[in-house]
């Protein structure tokens, strides 16, 4: 399980137990996967780790995401229902 929180919902993005971040300060959230040499492994030699991304204020936060219990396509479903949702509250 992952040590990492993460709570979505149509005011924002709430990581463990730090303020929310609004959907009116958030810009580009997406999942993203990343790509790493892994020299050690013949079997594998390049490992792929998904992420949340986002910027808020113009800071950019990445959230590896591969030990939740969420898949990414699952994952970045919940972040286009939550901001259409958003988007379209007039707020």
């Amino acid at each position: 399980m992952s040590k990492i929180i993460i709570s979505i919902n149509e005011k924002g993005i709430k990581i463990k137990s730090n303020p929310r971040y609004l959907w009116s300060e958030i810009q580009l959230e997406k999942i993203t996967v990343k790509h790493t040499n892994n020299p050690d492994s013949r079997q594998q030699p390049v490992i792929e780790s998904n992420y949340l991304y986002f910027f808020h204020n113009d800071e950019k936060t990445e959230i590896q995401i591969d030990d939740f219990d969420i898949t990414d396509y699952q994952l970045a479903q919940v972040l286009k229902i939550f901001r259409t949702r958003y988007n379209n509250s007039g707020l």
